[in-house]
């Protein structure tokens, strides 16, 4: 299971900004891509506070992104081949093919521009 904020979220494009077992992941939907992923010493089944930073450069032809768990960023990239133009934000929980309960909290969502 992972979970984490979407950001630039318009029909089926979106930056997903997540954790999961040791890692955290930037991921691109819509045209699918990986653009990072990294170990990161998280414990994903306990209480974390998630801050993502999705932020256009270079004139709009690109798109930083960054995560931060528990006030460390844990991963941070930029998307400069196709980046996505401005959009809303959300949340997600991947379950992939778990075979127990996956259950997932949010609370105090807050987006600042």
């Amino acid at each position: 299971m992972d979970y984490g904020v979407l950001c630039r979220v318009n029909g089926d494009n979106a930056y997903a900004l997540t954790i999961s077992d040791d890692y955290a992941k930037i991921e691109r939907f819509g045209a699918y891509k990986i653009l990072k992923d990294a170990q990161t010493q998280v414990n994903p089944n306990s209480t974390n506070q998630l801050q993502a930073v999705c932020t256009s450069v270079g004139g709009q032809r690109a798109v930083h992104l960054e995560l931060w768990v528990n006030g460390q960023k844990a991963i941070e990239t930029t998307d400069r081949d196709s980046p996505l133009p401005t959009g809303t934000v959300g949340l997600v929980v991947g379950i992939y093919q778990t075979k127990r309960a996956s259950v997932a909290e949010f609370d105090n969502f807050v987006v600042r521009l």
